[in-house]
């Protein structure tokens, strides 16, 4: 799991971003999918067989249609996400 990386190296940082009033901290182990949904658009990169990606040939949406897919796909991905409180 990459967490138990990121977290040995940056611990502190972890930390402090914890003590945020809104910020949340979910780990996923395995997506196969990078994706960035706002309240303007949806950007979504999938990954190659080999594990990597290519964050210039992304998807892109505008449409409604577009962001209520990426928001449902946001909810999907946490909702089966480990909440990180504290370390």
């Amino acid at each position: 799991m990459y967490f138990f990386k990121i977290k040995s190296e940056h611990s502190v940082q972890i930390e402090e971003f914890l003590k945020f009033k809104h910020t949340g901290l979910y780990v996923y182990d395995n997506a196969k999918v990078a994706f960035v949904v706002t309240d303007r658009f949806l950007s979504l990169s999938l990954f190659f067989k080999n594990g990597t990606f290519d964050p210039r040939n992304d998807l892109i949406g505008f449409d409604s249609s577009s962001l209520k897919w990426g928001e449902d796909l946001f909810k999907y991905y946490k909702d089966n996400s480990i909440e990180i409180k504290n370390l």
